[in-house]
C-alpha cells in the first residue's frame, strides 16, 4: 500500500517485524495502548505469536498525488 501506516493495539500482544535501515531491531512487542509507525516503503508483518486473542486498529496516510495546475 501506498503511504504510511500507524497501528494501536487495544487487547492482546502483536509482534512487528519491520525491514527499515532506521530501526535498531527489525522485532517489536507491542501491547494494550501501544501504538506504532511503519514508514512508507517499508517491508513489514503484524503477529500474534502469543496464542491469547489480540486486536490492533490501523490506519495509512495515503500518498496524494498534487491538483492539476488550470
Amino acid at each position: 500500500h501506498g503511504g504510511s501506516l500507524g497501528l494501536y493495539v487495544t487487547q492482546g500482544r502483536l509482534n512487528v517485524f519491520v525491514e527499515h535501515p532506521d530501526l535498531a531491531t527489525p522485532w517489536h512487542e507491542l501491547h494494550p495502548r501501544d501504538g506504532f509507525f511503519v514508514p512508507q516503503g517499508a517491508a513489514y508483518r503484524v503477529c500474534n505469536m502469543s496464542g491469547q486473542s489480540c486486536e490492533y486498529l490501523f490506519g495509512v496516510a495515503p500518498l496524494f498525488a498534487e491538483a492539476p495546475q488550470r
